[in-house]
């Protein structure tokens, strides 16, 4: 890391012009490439700041929130943690032992409870997916879990393309699977077709330990789908894979390649209750995980952090190289990096000048590192400079960066 960041940083007579020293673009390159897309993360939604819970920590897209009458609830907000843990950080609430965990660290709490019509667009043309993928998300069980067999057309959707395809939704039936959306004509979609997995989220006989009732609505489940491309002998075939829990319900020969457009719910939100109730960790990987659950990630397997318990059980089973911020820890604790960043900035080169912006900002999805920004003035000042620049490039990183130290 230092060698990389010093040869960036190279400054010598026999180039009068700072930024055009040999291979220091690609070390500035190298910098960007290592803060980006944490451990194959495309798409990363912990949900873990109040103020900025659809925010995209690879760095790759600006998500949204859309809704109407009440924004979602970060699940911090809605928790309580006991007085006495081994925890520290949280505001005493002045109402018996217990203290409120809404201003905790943003290491900590991460997840989402989603209302009546909210929705997390991810951009408009949507996020692409790469020809093989992985989609892994925790989500909250409970009654809102429900059979409604008067409305087949009915969809709990939680992850939807841009041009309607259903990757990954409850069925009227409670079926988990997916829907090719078929041609968009006037009136609506024609020839849609849902791919059943079979498997009833409503059946505890298919579940194993209840998902839709009273008990489960504190309860957290792990629901990840492979989309993969397979040639042998010549043939390309394409697969959908859903695993509930670490185990594989149905392999299906289908795969969606349209891009990802909205969360959590169906864009149209033309139903009141077709929203999931509460998600954590959504994340998009660019490859195909294993089909054994064995080899993945601790990280992926793990209960995220929603509650006091699995807090302290996923710091006790995930070690800090597993998470996908200890690139971006790691470069933030370099002190010489965003001085070195500061001296690209002002390099007359714009191709520098953008590569530096960008690890900037993907550097600043990791918010401890924000503190380090917003303390450099000169920083500050160059960053507002750019925020008006004519090149569209410098101009939108320059106000992303802003915006997330702000």
């Amino acid at each position: 890391m230092t060698l990389i960041l010093k040869i960036a940083m190279t400054s010598s007579p026999d180039f009068s012009m700072f930024g055009s020293a040999p291979c220091q673009k690609e070390a500035v390159e190298i910098l960007k490439n290592l803060s980006q897309n944490p451990l194959g993360i495309f798409l990363w939604m912990p949900f873990l700041e109040k103020d900025r819970l659809s925010w995209d920590y690879s760095g790759n897209f600006v998500p949204a929130i859309g809704r109407t009458k009440r924004a979602p609830d970060w699940i911090a907000d809605v928790i309580d943690i006991e007085d006495g843990s081994s925890d520290s950080g949280g505001e005493s609430d002045g109402e018996g032992k217990t203290k409120s965990v809404r201003c905790r660290t943003f290491q900590e709490y991460c997840g989402m409870v989603l209302g009546s019509y909210n929705v997390i667009f991810t951009q408009v043309q949507g996020v692409p997916l790469s020809p093989d993928y992985t989609i892994s998300v925790w989500f909250r069980g409970g009654e809102w879990i429900l059979k409604r067999p008067n409305k087949p057309n009915f969809f709990y959707t939680l992850v939807e393309s841009t041009v309607g395809d259903k990757l990954i939704a409850l069925d009227h039936n409670c079926h988990l699977g997916c829907m090719a959306a078929g041609k968009q004509k006037r009136g609506g979609l024609r020839h849609a077709r849902w791919y059943n997995t079979g498997f009833d989220f409503s059946d505890a006989s298919h579940t194993g330990e209840p998902f839709a009732t009273n008990a489960a609505k504190n309860k957290w489940f792990h629901l990840l789908v492979i989309g993969q491309t397979v040639t042998h002998e010549g043939v390309s075939k394409d697969y959908t894979i859903f695993f509930v829990n670490r185990v594989v319900v149905k392999t299906m020969l289908y795969k969606c390649k349209s891009n990802i457009y909205c969360v959590g719910n169906t864009a149209h939100r033309s139903d009141l209750a077709s929203h999931w109730d509460a998600i954590s960790q959504f994340r998009v990987y660019n490859y195909a995980f294993s089909r054994s659950p064995m080899s993945w990630p601790a990280e992926i397997v793990t209960k995220p952090a929603v509650d006091q318990s699995s807090l302290m059980h996923y710091r006790r089973a995930v070690k800090p190289t597993d998470s996908p911020f200890y690139v971006l820890k790691t470069l933030s604790t370099n002190t010489s990096l965003i001085n070195g960043l500061l001296h690209l900035l002002q390099s007359p080169l714009v191709t520098l000048n953008q590569l530096a912006l960008q690890t900037l900002y993907n550097i600043c999805c990791y918010p401890p590192s924000r503190i380090l920004v917003a303390q450099n003035y000169r920083l500050l000042e160059v960053l507002d400079q750019f925020s008006r620049s004519t090149d569209d490039t410098l101009k939108d990183f320059a106000r992303r960066v802003l915006i997330a130290v702000y």
